[in-house]
């Protein structure tokens, strides 16, 4: 998936973007991440900062966090289907997002137990918005592979 911004203003235009990829996953339980270890990391629910020094990223409860600067670490997805590499250019930052029960229940378009069916890893520019000049273009760009396939 490609994302293309080119500007035909007059001015620099600034933005933010995240591709909203949600990957479904057999159970959310047995759901991770790795490849964002040692990575520093915003925790967007309690605005703190941490750095996350686990090899592998389990989904237990609301999971909002931007990794700044961390898309050229592409993340391994186990979904328990197979195993899905995100990799990630242009795009600056990785965002992980799954709303958990509590939240999941206020989401009026998600089904009861929704939840537990998907994992949001997300290519974004976030932390430090792209500048695009007058005339020129910005791109990015995300590919989903696909590394073992289970039955």
């Amino acid at each position: 998936m490609t994302l293309e911004v080119e500007n035909t203003g007059s001015d620099p235009l600034s933005f933010t973007g995240a591709l909203h990829t949600y990957l479904r996953v057999a159970n959310l339980d047995e759901a991770f991440v790795q490849g964002l270890k040692d990575r520093p990391f915003v925790d967007e629910v309690t605005e703190m900062h941490h750095i996350d020094f686990e090899p592998t990223l389990k989904f237990d409860g609301l999971i909002d966090r931007l990794y700044p600067d961390a898309a050229a670490h592409a993340a391994l997805v186990h979904t328990g289907f197979g195993d899905i590499e995100v990799v990630s250019e242009g795009f600056k930052d990785v965002v992980l997002w799954n709303p958990g029960q509590t939240a999941a229940e206020a989401l009026t378009d998600l089904h009861p137990g929704g939840y537990q069916c998907f994992v949001c890893v997300e290519s974004a520019i976030v932390q430090t918005p792209a500048v695009v000049e007058q005339g020129e273009k910005w791109r990015g760009s995300q590919t989903l592979i696909l590394r073992d396939s289970h039955p």
